[in-house]
């Protein structure tokens, strides 16, 4: 597929037991709403040491296009994102989780956002004050979101939803300044997307569902990591680092 008018991305590390279950209802879909001639999907699979690029693999023939990526070693689901985004063609660039907490319907209602109000980007947003159960998980993401407002110059109530989409230009400007490779890669992009003033939609996704099984486990090393690694985009930003030539 040359010329797609939409890619889909999503990254799937050790995800063996769901990865395939996911792709088969996203074939179901795009085939329902006329989606799959114009759609690549691009599954990016870093060395887990498990059977997810074999489970992918057998679902080539679902898919007018189902392409893999494989990055290597585990390094962070900022690189496995970036790696997918940047090897896609699409016209309109989505990366979703591969566990399907963000209903595909939405993906319909990203596609007439993008031709009716001609947005660079669209993100999702939740409401985590309901999702996330666990009282740390919430301090995290609340703390967490409040900092950005002071380090990227953009707000947002919810920077690490795993749905965004960009325009294709707004991917390969983002994607290729992104520099962080692990779960502060959102907060980056939104911030590289404020220092060249490209314009963000947010989406609310109020039937999203927290999936058992995730990969993200708060900790007080990964919390330490996340500040320092917000320290880090505020001085790039300041220095002009994220701005394209």
């Amino acid at each position: 597929m040359t010329n797609p008018k939409l890619s889909i991305v999503i990254g799937a590390l050790r995800e063996e037991k769901r990865i395939g279950k996911t792709l088969d209802v996203l074939s179901i879909f795009l085939k329902d709403e006329g989606l799959d001639k114009s759609t690549e999907v691009i599954v990016v699979v870093a060395d887990g040491g498990d059977n997810t690029l074999g489970v992918v693999s057998d679902r080539r023939s679902s898919f007018e296009s189902l392409r893999t990526v494989e990055p290597g070693k585990p390094v962070g689901k900022g690189r496995d994102i970036k790696a997918g985004m940047l090897a896609s063609h699409g016209e309109v660039r989505l990366f979703m989780d591969a566990d399907l907490a963000t209903p595909l319907h939405h993906i319909k209602t990203v596609l007439a956002m993008f031709e009716n109000e001609s947005p660079d980007i669209i993100i999702g947003t939740r409401r985590l004050t309901k999702i996330h159960k666990d009282i740390p998980r919430q301090l995290i993401s609340l703390l967490g979101n409040l900092c950005f407002m002071l380090v990227g110059g953009f707000y947002s109530p919810d920077t690490q939803c795993g749905f965004k989409a960009f325009t294709d230009e707004a991917a390969n400007i983002c994607f290729n300044k992104q520099t962080r490779m692990k779960w502060s890669f959102d907060m980056e992009l939104l911030t590289i997307a404020n220092v060249n003033k490209l314009r963000v939609q947010q989406i609310a996704l109020n039937d999203w569902q927290d999936m058992p099984d995730g990969t993200f486990k708060p900790s007080l090393g990964s919390s330490l990591q996340f500040f320092k690694d917000l320290l880090k985009i505020f001085f790039k930003r300041i220095l002009g680092k994220y701005k394209k030539k």
